[in-house]
């Protein structure tokens, strides 16, 4: 399963959970939402993406990723928690092998160090 949601009452924040079985379609499907989300607002969208509890990615992820040649101008900083070694070696392999755009991608291990590292950036603004 894979929910996206603002994450607070700004709505500069999307929570991104994916939880047990899902693939690469139920992933596409979440993109263009996510998509359609971002452009209908003016200001910077970051995503803090919440892998703790996500079985190991499905086999056609890899072509799923390419949609996001297409990803908002309005992207701003993506933290994923719990992504394991294998998840961020796939993924930034798949930046290399797709050319996708360069994105502020961190990876942390817990939520507290996932919400330090989105509100940081607030307080130093």
């Amino acid at each position: 399963m894979i929910s996206l949601g603002w994450g607070n009452s700004n709505e500069n924040l999307l929570i991104w959970r994916m939880e047990n079985a899902w693939n690469g379609d139920m992933f596409q499907e979440t993109l263009d939402y996510l998509f359609r989300l971002m452009s209908s607002k003016c200001g910077v969208i970051d995503i803090l993406m919440d892998l703790q509890t996500d079985n190991e990615p499905p086999a056609n992820l890899l072509d799923a990723l390419s949609a996001l040649k297409n990803i908002p101008h309005n992207l701003g900083r993506v933290v994923v928690i719990g992504a394991s070694d294998d998840g961020m070696n796939s993924f930034y392999m798949a930046t290399q092998d797709y050319n996708l755009p360069e994105l502020d991608i961190h990876f942390v291990h817990d939520a507290n160090d996932a919400y330090n590292l989105i509100y940081a950036q607030y307080k130093a603004c």
